[in-house]
């Protein structure tokens, strides 16, 4: 998604509560659009930190659909935070469940015989009714903050499972794959009211590989914006993607990012299109009011 540029939480687990604030984020995606099944992607997600453990905790529901196929993802995360000299070091991990599904009379074999009143695929591996399958999931991540910089490593599916399909063979099984993203972004500011962030963001599952660099504006808080290009060669290019922020009201800010396509497919979609929406609470949501300390009056000159 886009919105990774300004919300590391989409990938990393490890960002939960990292700025000290409690967030809630909405992202509705649409991807291709004019294209027949093009992907569309939804995601909720929530985090806070925990102060009295330096930790922070989080909750993300993904829903995405490419052509026949649907997939839902709950994760509750969990990150640990180290002060260090020059920065914030957090470590986390996020647990769910991994869901797939799809319905067979929405597809279409060879050798199947369709028709008015009758779908008939002739294929032992291709049922007529709803196929669903579930698969629990298990991500971990790190990620650094300093005053001038951030950098985050991640690792989706560190242990692939095979989703399970109740009445599915051997043949029909599905399974995760493991992937990793890497994100970095560093901040400049040119003036009093003017934040410039360049960032960049690498996805890759061992076989393809993604790659999103630029930059985003930042003024005075109120007004954001950003533009970035997805692609490392010519075989990747993919789009060019225009960003812009709106404080529409206290602590809640819109997102919109127009994808416009690079790629051979720009011939036959209607670009992409991304809306965000962010609440901010400035403090932790279960925040611990510590009891006042009184030191012994023996160790007081």
């Amino acid at each position: 998604m886009s919105s990774v540029h300004w919300d590391p939480y989409i990938y990393n687990p490890a960002f939960a509560g990292v700025t000290g604030t409690t967030q809630l984020t909405a992202h509705f995606r649409s991807q291709w659009q004019g294209i027949e099944g093009q992907p569309q992607t939804q995601l909720l997600s929530a985090y806070t930190p925990i102060d009295v453990i330096d930790s922070g905790m989080g909750l993300m529901f993904w829903g995405d659909q490419i052509g026949q196929v649907k997939s839902q993802n709950l994760v509750a995360t969990f990150n640990h935070m180290v002060t260090l000299p020059f920065g914030v070091i957090s470590v986390g991990v996020a647990a769910g469940m991994d869901r797939k599904s799809f319905f067979g009379m929405d597809w279409r074999a060879p050798d199947g015989e369709y028709g008015p009143g009758v779908v008939s695929h002739n294929d032992p591996l291709l049922s007529d009714h709803k196929v669903s399958g579930i698969a629990p999931r298990i991500d971990a991540a790190i990620y650094l903050v300093t005053p001038y910089a951030e950098v985050g490593f991640s690792s989706q599916n560190i242990s692939p499972f095979t989703y399970h399909v109740p009445g599915v063979g051997e043949d029909g099984k599905t399974y995760q794959t493991r992937s990793y993203v890497v994100q970095a972004a560093t901040f400049y500011d040119f003036s009093d009211d003017v934040l410039i962030i360049p960032s960049a963001v690498l996805k890759t599952n061992g076989h393809l590989t993604q790659f999103e660099i630029g930059a985003g504006v930042d003024l005075g808080g109120l007004l954001k914006g950003g533009l970035y290009f997805r692609g490392y060669n010519r075989s990747t290019f993919d789009a060019l993607m225009f960003q812009a922020g709106y404080q529409f009201a206290e602590n809640a800010y819109v997102y919109y990012t127009f994808d416009l396509g690079l790629s051979g497919l720009r011939k036959v979609h209607d670009n992409s299109h991304e809306v965000s929406l962010r609440y901010i609470i400035d403090e932790p949501l279960f925040k611990v009011r510590r009891e006042k300390i009184i030191y012994n009056p023996r160790f007081t000159e």
